[in-house]
């Protein structure tokens, strides 16, 4: 099935093989996200899901921010009733979670600024690759507005609850040094041209690899960080367990002519006779005719 790549107002294309660039196209405002943007961007990643010609896609964002939080100078209309209200609150929260659970791999380019939503953008792909002087900011605590996109977990997830607890319940702001330091970034680079170069690398290793086995990895992946560290864990420990399991049931099969002769493989008690038994029949046999 082929991704169709039109009726997008804020988004702009570049498909390239099995790569499709996803560019966030309101430079005029540095990319500050309105409603549309968020829709159209949980639109196109659930959309990759539908389809087998790209295998990887890179967002990043045109002129010079990533993305700079959202648009406050936007004048939305009233929703016409109660769940029109909650699907508008909650587009963030789904443009977020397509691109987190995106079937293909996800990188992010970040540049300039990465605020609020864009943050979260940033922090769904699968990798992220950033300038060296570029904005990371969650600021909803000093604005006293709530995180209704999920960024608290997912922080929290990626760089701990300490670092997650500064640029939350501070709103600390970070570069990409820091970033890199701190693990929400995977690469830095000096200034844009060679983030593009970082770029490319990063892509060319994605497609050097077995395509099935990058979508399965990543679908384990999500799995075990939606189950959390400890589930996480019983999990990969239930897995062990099963494993020793099959392997110590198979050291425990007879090899092929063996019969149950040796001391390591016995039947099992209730198909052997009972000592006592053997003797008392041997015992009877053994007794002359007439005796009592």
């Amino acid at each position: 099935m082929s991704l169709r790549l039109t009726d997008y107002e804020t988004l702009e294309f570049d498909p390239n093989g099995e790569v499709l660039r996803i560019w966030l196209n309101r430079p005029e405002s540095r990319n500050a996200h309105n409603q549309q943007m968020i829709k159209e961007v949980g639109d196109i990643f659930l959309a990759l899901n539908a389809q087998t010609e790209f295998r990887v896609a890179v967002l990043g964002g045109r002129g010079k921010s990533f993305c700079a939080g959202a648009d406050r100078k936007e004048t939305a209309t009233a929703a016409s009733n109660d769940v029109e209200a909650r699907y508008r609150g909650q587009l963030g929260r789904r443009a977020v979670r397509a691109i987190e659970d995106c079937e293909v791999v996800t990188i992010a380019r970040v540049h300039g600024h990465a605020v609020g939503g864009g943050c979260c953008f940033s922090t769904s792909c699968d990798f992220r690759l950033a300038t060296a002087n570029t904005a990371f900011y969650v600021p909803e605590v000093e604005l006293g507005v709530p995180l209704p996109w999920g960024a608290t977990p997912r922080l929290i997830s990626e760089v701990g609850a300490s670092r997650a607890r500064q640029m939350v319940m501070l709103a600390e702001r970070i570069d990409g040094e820091l970033a890199k330091e701190w693990g929400l970034i995977h690469e830095v680079a000096v200034d844009e041209d060679l983030l593009d170069e970082l770029v490319s690398e990063w892509v060319k290793r994605c497609l050097a690899l077995p395509p099935l086995s990058v979508h399965m990895a990543k679908y384990q992946m999500r799995g075990y960080a939606d189950a959390g560290p400890t589930q996480g864990h019983l999990l990969h420990s239930q897995h062990r367990e099963t494993a020793r399991h099959k392997a110590a049931s198979c050291r425990d099969l007879p090899r092929a002519g063996q019969r149950y002769t040796s001391m390591s493989v016995r039947p099992p008690e209730h198909k052997r006779p009972h000592a006592c038994k053997v003797r008392r029949s041997v015992a009877l046999r053994e007794a002359p005719r007439g005796s009592s």
